[in-house]
């Protein structure tokens, strides 16, 4: 499989490899990688073909980070594979600045003429989320006691 060759790990692929990259190959490469050395690929190739996957909280505040990412320690799992926390925007459409209609011959901003223009705008925010093994009963705990405290 190209995209996965280890010789050349910062290779860019072409887009003809790209393209070819679906859900079949990637299936393929976890069944693959459940056979390797490194126990952390193993683990996490059969989490995703066996549907154990992640659960994810709202982000509880550094301080909890840091008291899962010890409970995974504990665990003698590595933090940085096993814990994600991400941020990301969730505009799906964008802000439509600058996006104006035609109205009666004068340019009208769209979210003035559209409910639904106006819902979407209304409903962006950010999502701020933390990852993380659910069935490890010292990380489950550790985050139930984080969520539990409503910071």
């Amino acid at each position: 499989m190209p995209f996965f060759r280890s010789d050349a790990p910062n290779r860019e692929l072409t887009v003809s490899e790209y393209i070819a990259l679906d859900e079949t190959v990637l299936m393929a490469a976890f069944h693959e990688w459940q056979h390797e050395a490194d126990p952390v690929l193993v683990d996490l190739s059969s989490r995703f073909l066996h549907r154990r996957l992640f659960q994810y909280v709202d982000f509880p505040g550094e301080e909890a980070v840091e008291e899962i990412k010890d409970a995974l320690a504990r665990e003698g799992l590595d933090p940085d594979a096993y814990l994600a926390v991400v941020r990301r925007d969730n505009k799906l459409f964008g802000d439509f600045s600058g996006v104006r209609v035609l109205v009666g011959g004068q340019p009208v901003d769209i979210v003035e003429l559209s409910d639904i223009v106006h819902a979407l705008r209304q409903q962006a925010k950010p999502i701020h989320k933390l990852y993380y093994p659910d069935d490890i009963p010292a990380v489950r705990d550790a985050v139930a006691r984080w969520v539990a405290r409503g910071e």
